[in-house]
């Protein structure tokens, strides 16, 4: 289990260790805090196949080829990885299934889709306990109307409040019940991915909560009213999909327009959907060599070869 921060790594961990108790399921924690020591003993553990399942951040790919017998791979923020991390741990045969998590799929991991590399499963209701959000795009600072919006909004903070002010580092791993207001200045410098996970840094308990993003730049107004407008992140990616292209589907480019030659799978939708229904399962499909080394859990078919889910 794959994550980007320490902080996201160590939720998890506990999460775990709370679902699988009294399981004979044995979890090994691999993060920034582990000493020398540790990392030894965990090393050792990971080759005899006495750890079951292995959380942690960045560390985990310089263990890679400890795993002595590696079924599945779970990525949480995938958006947060480049291409070669998210499938170091990939790189083995037989191929380990791979679920990538993510509220915000960056382009080129939603563009996968629709050339059958990946399937998608979504998730579209909120967690039970969950109460309203709203999200509201604040007048320039120039405006006498933002400096009264401002007022209003921080009227909406009644009795003791306390204050968090941190950069795009609290994007992820941040889970404070007790949250219920989110001030981004400066949102025309972050992308819509982002913007949507700083979002959900609130709204996480059954009180109503809010949004609030302000920007003095002209160009950014259409992309934050329709940012204001939608609270699906899925939503979200596909007009993040359009605006930055689909990234290299055959390298390690994440966005930007790739010169096809023949036609624009983006503007073809419906003719791919035809063809990956014409497909034969994967089980039954040729074994054919990989287009690129190092990407041939996405590439490459055949028989034995397990397939990302």
């Amino acid at each position: 289990f794959l994550a980007p921060t320490s902080a996201l790594a160590e939720q998890h961990r506990r999460r775990f260790e709370e679902l699988l108790a009294g399981a004979q399921l044995r979890i090994g924690y691999f993060g920034g805090g582990c000493g020398a020591k540790d990392r030894v003993q965990l090393r050792r553990a990971l080759r005899e196949g006495e750890i079951d399942l292995a959380i942690g951040t960045h560390a985990l790919l310089r263990e890679r080829g400890e795993f002595r017998d590696l079924g599945l791979v779970i990525v949480d923020e995938e958006q947060r990885f480049g291409v070669r991390q998210r499938e170091a741990l990939l790189d083995r045969d037989p191929t380990p299934h791979l679920l990538q998590l993510t509220a915000t799929p960056i382009p080129r991991s939603l563009a996968s889709t629709l050339f059958g590399h990946a399937s998608v499963s979504t998730i579209s209701e909120l967690p039970v306990g969950r109460g309203p959000r709203s999200t509201h795009r604040l007048p320039p600072r120039s405006d006498r109307r933002g400096q009264r919006a401002v007022r209003v909004a921080l009227e909406r903070v009644t009795g003791e409040a306390s204050v968090l002010i941190a950069t795009t580092i609290v994007e992820v791993g941040l889970d404070i019940p007790e949250l219920t207001v989110v001030w981004i200045e400066n949102a025309d410098r972050l992308g819509l991915a982002t913007l949507h996970q700083l979002r959900g840094r609130v709204g996480r308990s059954e009180r109503e909560s809010w949004c609030f993003v302000r920007s003095d730049a002209p160009r950014s107004e259409e992309r934050l009213e329709t940012f204001c407008r939608t609270d699906d992140g899925f939503r979200l990616a596909e007009l993040d999909l359009a605006r930055r292209g689909d990234g290299d589907p055959f390298g390690v480019s994440q966005s930007g327009v790739v010169p096809f030659r023949v036609v624009r799978p983006l503007d073809e939708l419906g003719t791919l959907a035809r063809l990956r229904a014409e497909l034969p399962p994967f089980e039954s499909r040729p074994s054919w060599p990989p287009l690129v080394p190092g990407l041939s859990p996405y590439l490459t078919w055949g028989p034995g070869r397990r397939t990302p889910l």
